[in-house]
């Protein structure tokens, strides 16, 4: 197959690429929404679009797949998971300061959800004061 130099329109030339490449590519790739190629457009496809690896490793995403999930500063991060059918998974995510690291381990989460629901379901109590609140604390003295 040909591969004869195009414009984007970008100010940089690409290369349309054979028939057998495109078809590696659509088999490695899933998009950032969790759609995988061969199922319904309309489903879960909010981005599709193809992008180059450059000499580094480096795959630039698009510019409106960046903004959604605030990926726009330096040092965003996106985690890559290699699954065995082939398929490469982006995930875009927040990296945590070492000292607030406690606060996401599952243990603590679990707590979390717990008093959520608590506050839902109304399980709570108001004081008027912390003299009330800490005589609350005195269980038997």
């Amino acid at each position: 197959m040909d591969e004869t130099p195009r414009d984007t329109g970008a100010g940089r030339r690409s290369r349309s690429v054979g028939r057998r490449n495109v078809r590696a590519v659509r088999r490695t790739v899933k998009d950032l929404t969790g759609g995988a190629f061969g199922q319904d457009p309309g489903a879960a496809t909010r981005y599709h679009g193809f992008v180059s690896v450059q000499s580094r490793g480096t795959v630039a995403l698009p510019p409106e797949v960046r903004r959604r999930y605030g990926l726009n500063e330096p040092g965003s991060q996106v985690e890559i998971t290699e699954r065995s059918d082939g398929v490469l998974e982006l995930r875009p995510t927040i990296a945590i300061p070492a000292s607030q690291q406690w606060f996401w381990e599952k243990r603590w989460q679990e707590g979390e959800r717990r008093a959520d629901a608590d506050i839902a379901a109304g399980r709570t109590t108001t004081y008027e004061n912390v003299d009330d609140f800490m005589d609350s604390l005195d269980l038997g003295e």
